[in-house]
């Protein structure tokens, strides 16, 4: 039952074929209802997850792949209709290229790249579900309405544009300073050998596993009491050779 989540969301990665092609017949009543079904089908995917916790690495990697085949589907047939104009969908489609081609490169020269919706992106998306759902109504024959929503798609176009632009930059710039970060924290994390007897401790702490603290802390206290017996040594070495010699001395006088 944990797997049902993923289930779902499969199933609405199936009927964005079925969707785009109904789109491309001008069957907009038909498609509508499978847009409706795949809207619902995300709702219940995520209560399941959150619900009964089945979350897994799977369905949050399905699951926004389904919404943006979904909705890049529909942009790419509206726009061989003529009803989304080129740079619009080059936008919207360019930026997810962007983000995909970026990732890769990331994990080809750096290492695994997590890709959290910032909130510019979840912006962007709304922008993007709501400017298809207008779109959507104002094909439909539903009389006023679809003159209501018409008047409304186009403001959204630059919406969209605007969101598109900045969700993509976003993404750049927070992968920018992440492996920057990282990389001047590798940069000015010291060695525990290189440090001085007094700081090698609490350095140890903050760079090393205990075990590893444990063993300089113990070469350094070991080293600072042999500077500190060191004296102490020669002066009852003095001692006993000069006791030495005045015994011999006092034999000899006898």
């Amino acid at each position: 039952m944990s797997n049902l989540p993923n289930i779902i969301t499969v199933l609405r990665i199936l009927l964005v074929a079925p969707t785009a092609w109904l789109l491309w017949e001008a069957l907009y009543l038909e498609a509508f209802v499978l847009m409706v079904v795949a809207g619902l089908s995300d709702a219940l995917d995520g209560f399941l997850a959150r619900r009964f916790n089945w979350i897994s690495k799977l369905g949050a990697t399905l699951d926004p792949l389904a919404d943006k085949l979904l909705v890049a589907a529909m942009f790419v047939v509206f726009t061989i209709q003529g009803y989304v104009p080129l740079w619009v969908a080059a936008i919207v489609l360019g930026r997810d290229v962007t983000i995909v081609c970026g990732a890769g490169v990331y994990k080809l020269l750096y290492e695994e790249v997590e890709i959290s919706p910032t909130f510019v992106s979840k912006a962007n998306t709304a922008m993007q579900i709501i400017t298809v759902c207008l779109l959507m109504a104002s094909l439909l024959p539903i009389g006023v309405l679809a003159e209501i929503a018409g008047q409304l798609v186009q403001p959204c176009f630059y919406i969209l544009a605007v969101l598109g632009v900045a969700s993509g930059v976003d993404y750049v710039v927070t992968w920018v300073r992440k492996r920057t970060a990282k990389a001047k924290s590798a940069n000015a994390m010291p060695a525990c050998g290189v440090l001085p007897a007094k700081k090698i401790s609490r350095s140890c702490r903050a760079t090393t596993p205990s075990s590893s603290c444990s063993t300089s802390n113990a070469r350094t206290s070991s080293s600072s009491t042999t500077l500190w017996l060191a004296p102490t040594r020669n002066y009852w070495t003095r001692s006993r050779r000069r006791s030495r010699n005045s015994a011999v001395t006092g034999f000899l006088v006898r």
